[in-house]
């Protein structure tokens, strides 16, 4: 599908109206975190962990921490919440030690919601909080904000009362823009090219696609020449009175 939208081949084939697939995806959230973060999930665990980690600019979970199951849109209990029927995170993610959920919004800048947070944080708790269960929580604000950072939210203050008594989980928030998750993609991408490695390639061509579902929903990395990492070339700054206008 990503080749026939690239190559303007989707929708020529359908009966009636042509469908414009790449301007109804340019403004879709559900397809661009559908996009993105489903076809990360096709990289290996250790290289996911790798861009996740240099993304929010700390060690937020181990390399070596496998997923053993995800889900996209989960319906969770909404007790305890104001919502009426359901609580719908986009990504849910479960390994051995740490349950991850991601809320995404289209654009970076805003539209995040500390609200909606604290309810999918509370529903979590709702499946997922049994003496049995004591995996960490990782919430990840994934665009709609305008800068990384970690945020120093104390989220025990709302969901002490639904944890069993002595029950320990730590519970980060951190948020990431979408930008910043596209360059890192583009880093490991530079870093994985003058890697000798027979896996490499298949590696190579999934954030090959990663970075062009980017470009598909208009998430674009501007990229200037200092920024560039090559091995064999060194970038220098000159100030503009080296050159002559002719």
């Amino acid at each position: 599908m990503l080749q026939a939208i690239k190559n303007k081949k989707a929708g020529r084939n359908f009966k009636g109206t042509e469908i414009q697939w790449s301007s109804l995806f340019e403004g879709s959230e559900d397809s661009l975190t559908s996009s993105v973060v489903g076809t990360l999930l096709y990289l290996p665990d250790t290289i996911i962990w790798t861009i996740l980690n240099q993304a929010v600019g700390y060690n937020l979970i181990s390399i070596d921490e496998p997923i053993e199951d995800f889900i996209f849109w989960p319906s969770w209990n909404s007790k305890y919440t104001a919502n009426r029927n359901f609580v719908e995170p986009d990504v849910f993610i479960e390994t051995p030690h740490y349950n991850i959920i991601i809320e995404a919004k289209k654009a970076d800048g805003k539209g995040q919601d500390i609200n909606q947070w604290k309810r999918e944080l509370i529903a979590h708790q709702n499946e997922y909080c049994n003496v049995g269960n004591k995996k960490d929580v990782i919430f990840i604000a994934l665009g709609g904000v305008s800068e990384d950072k970690k945020v120093p939210i104390e989220i025990s203050s709302f969901t002490e009362d639904l944890l069993p008594e002595g029950y320990d989980r730590k519970f980060t928030i951190t948020q990431l823009q979408w930008k910043t998750l596209l360059k890192t993609c583009l880093d490991q991408k530079y870093t994985l090219e003058y890697i000798t490695d027979e896996y490499n390639q298949a590696t190579l061509r999934i954030l090959n696609d990663i970075i062009e579902y980017f470009e598909i929903h208009k998430v674009y990395r501007l990229k200037y020449f200092s920024d560039i990492n090559y091995p064999n070339y060194k970038v220098k700054d000159y100030p503009l009175s080296s050159f002559t206008l002719i």
